[in-house]
């Protein structure tokens, strides 16, 4: 008997997958995430509140595991769960997600607002600027906890890192593409490590540079780590160059921009996400902020 869910929120990216796809498979799936991609390679995510909306996420009001199970009691891999695409809606196994009604989630963050916050007294910096060695303290602490520093991947991750770093400085594409190529699907998991440093070094550059300027930058570093990484990883660096991001960061740039707003609550918050993809954009997004 199949289970009928309405989506609440879905990006724009997921209304044009819809229209776009005409087979998809179930990617990964977990309890409160349904990954699907099409035969174009692009992801679609089916995701419960407790994920939240995101740059290509279809929100409904929850599911288990259980609804997409091809048949009663099988556990086999994902590739025997079927996958049928309409135009508002999407059939996963015994679940029937109908998006007509889901509400257009904007995924791009406001980096306007945060660029263009109150400056602090005698500083040409945004005043949120003087929260940055608290959230550097936050983030390593976080690092360490996951015993990240030292990780067999540490030492090229940092190497890439730096690397990425000097040439967005000098403004050197060559040496860009270097740093971002080290750290393409550098570490293990569905968003590698080094993948998720490069999420928050596009998300850091949104933060404190025009977009005429980040457009370019964010190009290079995608169209060089794209072709390097797994798939679902690809498609958060894609949505990060064009500063689309998970609404934890929407909510993250909002209370950074206002003055002693909770913003240590929402840092705390993407700390936490994944394993450490959370850890890993934020020590990325310092980086650039760092950077000189």
């Amino acid at each position: 008997m199949n289970r009928r869910l309405r989506a609440t929120q879905a990006a724009p990216a997921a209304w044009e997958w819809l229209a776009v796809t005409r087979q998809a498979r179930v990617l990964h799936l977990f309890d409160h995430a349904c990954n699907l991609v099409n035969e174009r390679g692009e992801v679609l995510s089916v995701v419960t509140p407790e994920i939240g909306a995101g740059p290509f996420h279809v929100v409904v009001n929850g599911f288990v595991v259980g609804d997409l199970s091809p048949s009663d009691g099988d556990k086999s891999p994902t590739t025997n769960i079927g996958v049928w695409v309409q135009s508002d809606s999407i059939q996963i196994g015994s679940l029937w997600v109908d998006v007509r009604e889901a509400a257009i989630w904007p995924p791009r963050v406001d980096w306007e607002r945060l660029r263009h916050a109150a400056p602090a007294s005698g500083s040409g910096r945004a005043d949120w600027y003087s929260h940055i060695p608290h959230l550097q303290t936050m983030v390593q602490q976080r690092r360490a906890e996951l015993g990240l520093d030292t990780a067999v991947w540490q030492p090229p991750l940092q190497a890439g890192l730096d690397l990425l770093l000097m040439g967005i400085s000098q403004g050197d594409t060559a040496v860009m593409q270097a740093g971002a190529a080290q750290l393409a699907g550098l570490g293990p998991g569905l968003t590698p490590a080094g993948d998720d440093i490069l999420v928050g070094v596009m998300l850091g550059l949104w933060a404190t540079r025009p977009e005429a300027e980040v457009r370019p930058l964010a190009g290079v570093i995608v169209e060089t780590a794209v072709p390097h990484t797994t798939t679902l990883s690809a498609a958060w660096l894609r949505a990060a160059g064009r500063g689309e991001a998970g609404w934890l960061w929407h909510e993250f740039g909002h209370r950074l921009s206002v003055i002693g707003d909770r913003w240590q609550e929402t840092a705390a918050r993407i700390l936490g996400t994944g394993h450490s993809s959370g850890a890993e954009a934020l020590w990325g997004f310092l980086s650039v902020i760092r950077s000189p």
